[in-house]
């Protein structure tokens, strides 16, 4: 799942399980990002990548997949918006 955030200056946001070992797109930045533990998928953890010659990706962590619930969901996306504002 991924969403896309702005227009001209597009963001794709991709919602990451705590625990997730790979990825179907990004999955060599979403690697170095795990060995260099960067990145673990806490919820509302955020990783921004912008690049203004590449596509811009957001890991958005949703924490564990078992406690994952709407509230969850809601906190996670809202410090994006959060995070958005900032850029």
């Amino acid at each position: 799942m991924e969403f896309i955030l702005g227009k001209d200056g597009e963001v794709r946001i991709i919602p990451i399980v705590k625990g997730t070992e790979s990825l179907k797109q990004e999955d060599e930045l979403y690697s170095y990002l795990k060995k260099k533990n960067l990145f673990e998928g806490n919820l509302s953890e955020i990783y921004l990548q912008l690049n203004p010659k590449e596509e811009n990706v957001l890991f958005l962590g949703l924490g564990e997949e078992e406690e994952l619930n709407i509230d969850h969901l809601r906190k996670a996306f809202h410090n994006v918006g959060k995070k958005n504002n900032g850029i």
